[in-house]
């Protein structure tokens, strides 16, 4: 394998793992599930039994589930203003159906 130091390239900073135990300590479940996958990543990567990577497969499939779950639906520009453009003629749709309050106004 060729280094890439020899090349020029510049190194790369490698991120530190964090470990799932910190991470779960903190109580943002966000960050243990983050960091739980990741680990299920890397021994997925390392592992040697076919046994074991069906195991592990489906844990990180659980924890991307978990994951997705905790994002926040996503919406287009379009699609806040068809939510805004419905409530408004929901509520003129609601103030013409209303009974008249029997004021001066209605003689």
């Amino acid at each position: 394998m060729v280094e890439r130091r020899a090349q020029g390239w510049p190194k790369r900073a490698v991120a530190q793992p964090v470990l799932v135990a910190s991470a779960a300590e903190s109580g943002d479940t966000l960050a243990a599930l983050k960091a739980l996958r990741d680990k299920l990543a890397r021994e997925i990567d390392e592992c040697g039994s076919k046994r074991d990577l069906a195991s592990l497969s489906r844990q990180l499939s659980a924890v991307l589930a978990q994951i997705e779950a905790w994002r926040p639906p996503r919406t287009s520009k379009r699609d806040e203003l068809a939510a805004k453009r419905a409530a408004r003629r929901a509520a003129v749709a609601a103030a013409d159906s209303a009974p008249d309050s029997g004021g001066r106004n209605g003689e």
